[in-house]
């Protein structure tokens, strides 16, 4: 049998050729007494003469130990040998060299570079995650683009710099409140009022701050709870004054007697204005200012307004009003029994001086003469009583009660009735024509006054009126005729003793204006 291992060198290489496989036998190959068939040997040397003929890339081999087929040793395993020589490739060792051995297969293989640095066969970090991972982050970024994009057009605008069309088509300019005013749309070097003007030149035809703050002035001084006050400053005030109001709503929604106090505090630091103050308006771009005088020349306001969409709005007011004279100091009458009344009323109604409730009826004297009530007998009405009259106007435009212990006496025209005492104290109603003042205009404008106290308010039947702090002037307009006011004050003598003071109020609650 001709030996395998006996062959020239492969040609191409230098290494020995690969053992052919043998021909099927009766014996497993590589187990003692196989044989090799000639007709194999003659196929291996045409395989390697063909082989010479192509080109062969270069590689790294190993030379695995000859599993000769007839001098191989028992109990040899040809896979244990080929397991090897994989293990030694890896390693870096040439099991060819190794001693002991007889022969030699070899056995090409890919080299380590190509196994370690092959993008797609050894790689470490697949491409195709890379491409996945880029791709996501490409997605979120535009969907987040269009996502701003439909729900804020503004932020898209800021963040991008691309206008978006339906932004400019939301600046519609402010419809002018004036019909009468001219309607040709202006050239395009006109600025036209947007709906978010900022100054005097972006206004729409409309009141004057002069105007608006009359107006306001004159609705403050009508109000008479915080809900009205209220809406007054949500009609002129600005964003900045509506917001210091709105502390105060929750206040006074939480308390009406604290909402009725806030107002109150408001009006009696913001003094009426009527026609005979001194106001000065100054106009700037976007602000304007009225210097206020008032008719007493000493109290003296500053209000400040600024433009808001497209309209002037009050911002602020701020006011240094003139000290009040003081009173003039009055004394009380006696009063013996300490009911209310002073003896010489007891004596004008007939009670008892020593008692509070003359009639015994459960209700003190002065109660029952201020519900116009007879304190000297039970169940009987105040002018059921001998000792009281009723006086009717000559033109019977009013009546009121009087003792009939009084002397009354007019003037020639009977604009001014006066009811005397005995003993020098008088009580006057003068009648003055009235125009188109309101009541409050007229009562600050006489006394002189920069605000109101609400206290001093008083109604009767079918009028509203107005006291003095001292209580002893009332001022009194009817609710169906204006055109007069009523003035009724009491006077005492030289001594400044109030000897019919409850008597007076008694008067002025009785009067009726037809």
């Amino acid at each position: 049998m001709e030996d395998l291992n006996s062959k020239p060198n492969n040609p191409i290489n230098g290494t020995s050729p690969v053992a052919p496989t043998p021909e099927p036998s009766l014996k497993p190959a590589g187990l003692p007494g196989a044989v090799t068939s000639p007709s194999t040997v003659a196929g291996l040397n045409a395989v390697n003469t063909e082989a010479q003929s192509r080109p062969i890339a270069p590689s790294y081999q190993a030379t695995v130990p000859n599993t000769n087929v007839t001098n191989s040793t028992a109990g040899a395993s040809p896979a244990n040998d080929m397991k090897q020589a994989w293990h030694d490739l890896d390693n870096g060792s040439n099991p060819s060299n190794e001693t002991g051995k007889q022969g030699s297969t070899n056995v090409y293989s890919m080299p380590k570079e190509f196994q370690k640095h092959n993008p797609v066969a050894g790689a470490s970090f697949p491409l195709g995650t890379i491409v996945m991972v880029v791709s996501v982050v490409i997605l979120l970024l535009v969907g987040s683009i269009f996502l701003i994009y439909a729900v804020n057009p503004q932020l898209f605008t800021q963040l991008t710099g691309i206008t978006v069309a339906s932004d400019q088509a939301t600046q519609t300019p402010v419809l002018n409140n004036n019909p009468s005013a001219d309607t040709t749309p202006p050239s395009t070097n006109e600025v036209i009022a947007t709906s978010t003007a900022t100054s005097t030149s972006d206004l729409v035809a409309q009141d004057t701050p002069k105007q608006i703050y009359q107006n306001y002035n004159r609705e403050l001084s009508q109000a008479t709870d915080f809900s009205q006050y209220y809406a007054i400053i949500s009609k002129y005030g600005s964003k900045y004054k509506i917001t210091q109001a709105d502390t105060d709503k929750y206040l006074a929604d939480n308390s009406a007697d604290q909402g009725q106090s806030i107002l109150n505090k408001i009006k009696a630091t913001t003094p009426v204005i009527d026609a005979n103050v001194n106001l000065e308006e100054i106009l700037a771009e976007t602000n304007a200012t009225l210097s206020i005088t008032l008719s007493d020349l000493q109290s003296k306001g500053v209000v400040e307004f600024v433009v808001e969409d497209g309209h002037w709005k009050l911002d602020n007011e701020t006011w240094k009003l003139a000290k009040q004279e003081a009173a003039t100091s009055y004394s009380s009458g006696v009063d013996r029994d300490q009911d209310g009344l002073t003896d010489q009323e007891e004596e004008l109604l007939g009670t008892n001086k020593d008692s509070t409730d003359s009639d015994s009826d459960g209700y003190s004297d002065a109660s029952e003469l201020q519900n116009l009530y007879d304190p000297a007998k039970k169940m009987d009405k105040l002018v059921d009583n001998s000792r009281i009259k009723t006086y009717l106007a000559d033109d019977s435009k009013f009546s009121l009660i009087y003792s009939s212990q009084w002397q009354r006496s007019s003037d020639n025209n009977g604009a001014k009735i006066v009811f005397s005492s005995t003993n020098g104290h008088t009580v006057t109603i003068e009648m003055t024509v009235n125009d188109s003042e309101d009541l409050d205009s007229f009562y600050l404008r006489t006394l002189q006054l920069t605000q109101i106290d609400d206290a001093l308010r008083i109604k009767g039947d079918a009028w509203l009126g107005l006291t003095t702090q001292d209580g002893l002037t009332s001022y009194i307009m009817s609710n169906n005729y204006k055109n007069t006011i009523y003035t009724i004050y009491y006077s005492t003598d030289v001594s400044k003793v109030l000897e019919y003071k409850a008597f007076y109020q008694a008067m002025i609650k009785s009067l009726v204006i037809k």
